[in-house]
């Protein structure tokens, strides 16, 4: 066993004070505004990727399937898992929808969740 790892407690709170560091260098804390959907203008996929949430968030739920995207590609429908809306938040955040507010992004989130598990997974796996 490596000698680090004695001290799992220790060792999970410096990565993750280092991934939030690093998300900040990179990133910074403004992109965890949830209702801050400015900095997803900057690049043409990433503006795609939260039209394609907006689309659909105003889609009604379509049981069984609740991943069906409406007028994104019209006529046909498409779906969730083929845009780049990220389905596993996508979904369930779609559910509460009418809870959250009128213009809602998770992106930053997302990219800070991925910061954090990279540093875990780097370093227990």
């Amino acid at each position: 066993m490596k000698n680090w790892l004695q001290y799992p407690i220790l060792v999970g709170l410096v990565l993750l004070v280092i991934a939030m560091g690093l998300f900040q260098q990179k990133l910074g804390w403004s992109r965890l505004n949830v209702t801050d959907y400015t900095w997803l203008q900057t690049t043409q996929d990433s503006y795609t990727e939260y039209l394609s949430w907006e689309f659909y968030r105003q889609t009604p739920l379509h049981f069984p399937v609740l991943g069906t995207l409406e007028k994104y590609d019209y006529p046909s429908r498409s779906g969730v898992g083929v845009t780049g809306t990220v389905p596993i938040l996508a979904i369930p955040l779609r559910l509460i929808s009418d809870w959250l507010p009128v213009r809602f992004q998770y992106f930053g989130w997302w990219m800070y969740l991925n910061y954090v598990l990279l540093a875990f997974f780097g370093a227990y796996c």
